[in-house]
Formats: structure tokens, C-alpha cells, sequence
């Protein structure tokens, strides 16, 4: 079952989009997730009620958890733009169609910087500053993300048009 007027094809420029959706959507999730997790470590380690060791072992994986998910956050950001690049080689495009990659390319490119200027301000805001930086490759992607988001979709131009010149020859 297809939805109507929806191309089965994947792995095109505008993928991009959606990787950015995601790499935003997961940065916060981890950021407000840990601030969350952090508020009731605080209250279990001033709970009577809990022994000793049990602090203990909160209080590890408190100190753990962020070095766990920022390189996790890292795998799964290579792991999905690997994927979307070897999907962008399956793509079979005509070279009438490069111009409009490249004109949606350059739109993404600015929707990335748009997210950069965004998810910096509020990483750095008062509420998230003092968590945040317990993420270093987060807020490097969050300062970043209009950078990588180029550099990325120039990545799939290359992949795309080594396709072309390989069915070429």
C-alpha cells in the first residue's frame, strides 16, 4: 500500500532534512532526559531511605550516562548518514534532475543553519547551559549543524554524480 503521489525511491539530497529532523529531535531528547535523570539522582542521593549503595550506583550511572549517550549520539549520526549515502547510490537520476538536487540542496543547507542558530541558543540558554555541557559532540553539532549539513549534502552530490559518470562509461 503506497500512499498516493509517494515515489517509492529513497536516499535523495532531501533525506538530508529528515536527518536533520532526527539529529535535533535526539539531541534534545538526551539533553532534557539527562536533566530529568539528573533532578532524581538529586533527590534519591538526599533520600534517607536509600542505602548507601544504592546512592552509589545512581550516582555512577549519573556520572556515566553522559559520555554513553554523546557517543552514541555520534555512532548513530555516522551510521545514518552512511546508510542515506548508500541508498543515494541506488538512486538511478536523470542529469536533468541535478539542477533541482542542487536547488534543494542549497535550501537545506539553509534550513541546517536556521537549526544551528536555534538549537545553539537554546543549548546555551540559562535552563540547559549547565547540562549541555556535560555533551561536548552535542553542542559541537549544535553549533555546527549548518556546516555539517553542507558538507554532508556535498557528500551525496559526490556519491550521486559518481553514479552518473559510472553508468556513463
Amino acid at each position: 500500500m503506497t500512499l498516493k503521489g509517494y515515489s517509492s525511491k529513497k536516499g535523495g539530497v532531501q533525506d538530508i532534512g529528515l536527518w536533520i529532523v532526527i539529529v535535533v529531535a535526539l539531541m534534545f531528547l538526551v539533553i532534557f532526559g539527562f536533566r530529568i535523570w539528573s533532578a532524581i539522582n538529586d533527590n534519591l542521593q538526599t533520600n534517607p531511605i536509600m542505602s548507601d549503595r544504592a546512592k552509589e550506583v545512581t550516582q555512577d550511572t549519573t556520572d556515566r550516562l553522559p559520555a554513553i549517550w554523546d557517543s552514541g549520539f555520534l555512532l548513530l549520526v555516522i551510521l545514518i548518514y552512511i546508510i542515506m549515502l548508500i541508498f543515494v547510490w541506488f538512486i538511478d537520476i536523470h542529469p536533468a534532475f541535478f539542477v533541482l538536487t542542487i536547488i534543494s540542496a542549497i535550501l537545506l543547507t539553509v534550513v541546517g543553519g536556521i537549526m544551528n542558530n536555534i538549537t545553539e541558543t537554546m543549548l546555551k540558554s540559562s535552563g540547559l547551559a549547565s547540562t549541555s555541557s556535560n555533551f561536548p559532540i552535542m553542542v559541537f553539532f549544535a553549533e555546527h549543524l549548518g556546516l555539517i549539513v553542507f558538507f554532508m549534502i556535498m557528500g551525496a552530490l559526490i556519491v550521486m554524480f559518481a553514479k552518473w559518470r559510472s553508468n556513463t562509461e
